[in-house]
């Protein structure tokens, strides 16, 4: 879960994330070291799209890295869905 919060901007005030909550566990998912990778993205994106543009619904959950390993994973797999796994590298 997003949890936003408000903040002065120059001219303007905008709402920016001020910290991310795990959708199962409730628990903060820690973003303070920005050399360390641990996304989990969950989504669903429907809708109609054309070459000048597009809509739709995403249904989307935070969830961390561990709630993901644990609960997700086996979950999943109980249906006899198995994880793709790979190398990745920028």
């Amino acid at each position: 879960m997003k949890h936003m919060k408000i903040v002065e901007v120059p001219a303007k005030t905008e709402e920016v994330i001020d910290f991310v909550t795990c959708d199962l566990c409730k628990m903060k998912i820690d973003q303070s070291n920005k050399y360390q990778i641990n996304d989990v993205e969950v989504s669903h994106r429907t809708g109609h799209s054309c070459p000048d543009g597009g809509s739709g619904e995403l249904v989307s959950f935070d969830i961390c890295g561990k709630c993901f390993d644990e609960k997700i994973v086996p979950f999943l797999q109980l249906f006899g869905a198995e994880p793709t796994k790979s190398e990745w590298d920028w």
